[in-house]
This record gives C-alpha cells, sequence and structure tokens, in this order.
C-alpha cells in the first residue's frame, strides 16, 4: 500500500519511473535522483552519503532514487532546514532543545566500544545527527528514519545485542 501510494505520488508529479534493474516503465524508482528530492543535495550531504556504509548513491539507479528509500525521507526532510538555516525552528518543532545547534549531518559515523566489536561490527552511520555546541543542554540529537522497512516482513527490529547493554542507553535522558 504504501509503494503504490509512492508510485501514484510519483505518477501525478510527472516522475518517470523504472524497475531496480533501470528498465524504464512502472517500476519503484525515479529515472533519475533529481526528481526524487525536494532540493539538491548540498556538496556536504553528498560527500557524507558518499562516505557511508549504505552505498545509498552508487548504483543505477542508486538506493536513493527508490521512491520508498528511508535514507532519501531523511534526506527531503531535514536537508531542507539545514540549507535554510532553520535549524532551530525544526528543533522548536521537534520539541528538542533550540540553543546550542551547532549544525547537521547526515550519516555520520560514531566511533562504538572496542570491547563490543564482535556484537557491533561496523560503526553506527546515524541518518540524521544535530549536534550541539560545548555548554548546550545536549550533545546531540540522532534520528533514525525508516518509511516502509517495518512492513516489508524482512525486518527483524532492534537487534538483541542492543538491548544486552544497559550501559550503551545510561547517557540517554
Amino acid at each position: 500500500s504504501i509503494r503504490e501510494s509512492q508510485a501514484r505520488w510519483a505518477d501525478r508529479n510527472g516522475i518517470q519511473r523504472q524497475g531496480r534493474g533501470g528498465a524504464p516503465g512502472t517500476g519503484l524508482y525515479a529515472r533519475s535522483l533529481e526528481d526524487n528530492l525536494f532540493l539538491p543535495l548540498s556538496k556536504r550531504t553528498v560527500q557524507a552519503f558518499r562516505g557511508a556504509d549504505g552505498g545509498e548513491l552508487d548504483g543505477s539507479p542508486c538506493k536513493m532514487q527508490a521512491l520508498h528509500s528511508s535514507s532519501l525521507l531523511a534526506a527531503n526532510v531535514f536537508e531542507y532546514w539545514g540549507q535554510g538555516g532553520c535549524l532551530p525552528e525544526l528543533a522548536q518543532a521537534m520539541g528538542i532543545p533550540s540553543d546550542g545547534i551547532a549544525g547537521i549531518e547526515f550519516e555520520k559515523r560514531l566511533a562504538h566500544a572496542e570491547n563490543h566489536r564482535k556484537e557491533f561490527p561496523r560503526r553506527p552511520n546515524l541518518d540524521v545527527h544535530i549536534g550541539y555546541s560545548p555548554g548546550a543542554p545536549l550533545d546531540a540529537v540522532a534520528i533514525e528514519c525508516k518509511f516502509s522497512e517495518a512492513y516489508s516482513g524482512r525486518h527483524s527490529g532492534l537487534r538483541p545485542a542492543y538491548l544486552g547493554y544497559p550501559r550503551l542507553w545510561e547517557q540517554l535522558p
């Protein structure tokens, strides 16, 4: 239902569609990434996606050309606020502190506990990271975007390893 709605949205907006293999027609990928974006990605954001583990901008079509892409959702919702210098307004709308916001980053790679490499072999890439200046009420706000993954039948939810270490959550408000 979600994917069908996205296809109808693309058709209403004159966005040509293609299949996963690139064949033109009625697939669930926009013919161009630009057609799938509400505004062009900044150079900094393109670099962030290219430097991340997900390969969101690799291939033809790339993952972000999917009408149901969660990384596209993150870019379309949050890139506007970052480029427009409206992060305090975004923070207020989200109910998080607006004082001391230093910036917004996509696919920010964070360090993880070295003694837990078996459970967490890769460093996490946060979809959206809102950083704060020193002395601000928070260090950061992390946002993980999901669009239709929970309904695909292939998503198993939060890995048990995340819940096996309560210390990972102690610093969260």
